[in-house]
């Protein structure tokens, strides 16, 4: 129970954040969320894959498969949580900035490239090769996710406006959500 509270909590949370979220402001600093997104995976990338390289065979799970906890300890950390980037970037009040874009614009960049990166290594250490299916999955999931922010954000718009205008309850918003 208390972990579907959280998770409920979290959903809000990423709700809030993106309808706090100016998508024109995000477009305007592209450029920049990129860049940082980019160099916010390779450089930790290239740490953890060295350091998986060099660790002891005592601590890899099969010392024969070097490459897969390498590849997996860079991975592990590059990826950003986009949940705790919202709630600090949201608590220091930089939503509404270009910097706070950025911020948010760039871990949400680099949990898609996370996710297929990581859909990649899975199918390898697994099956030796690529699994199109998980890799499919994984893709697909992150242009559902592009055509929410797009798409989406104007059909949502528009129901919520719906609701204000023809919904007697006192939070017809919060009813629509």
């Amino acid at each position: 129970m208390i972990d579907g509270v959280a998770q409920f909590g979290v959903l809000l949370l990423l709700l809030l954040t993106g309808m706090e979220t100016d998508l024109k402001l995000v477009r305007k600093v592209g450029r920049a969320a990129f860049s940082v997104s980019i160099s916010g995976i390779c450089i930790p990338f290239a740490c953890g894959f060295a350091l998986g390289q060099f660790l002891p065979e005592q601590l890899l799970p099969r010392p024969e498969q070097r490459l897969f906890a390498s590849l997996f300890l860079g991975i592990a950390l590059s990826i950003s949580s986009v949940k705790i980037v919202a709630t600090v970037v949201r608590e220091m009040n930089f939503l509404r900035r270009n910097i706070g874009q950025v911020i948010v614009a760039a871990a949400v960049i680099d949990d898609t490239i996370g996710w297929i990166i990581i859909a990649i290594v899975f199918s390898l250490a697994s099956h030796d090769a690529i699994d199109a299916a998980s890799l499919a999955r994984s893709v697909l999931g992150r242009w559902l996710s592009a055509i929410s922010l797009t798409v989406g954000r104007r059909i949502t718009f528009k129901v919520i406006r719906w609701a204000n205008d023809h919904l007697v309850s006192e939070a017809p918003v919060i009813t629509v959500i």
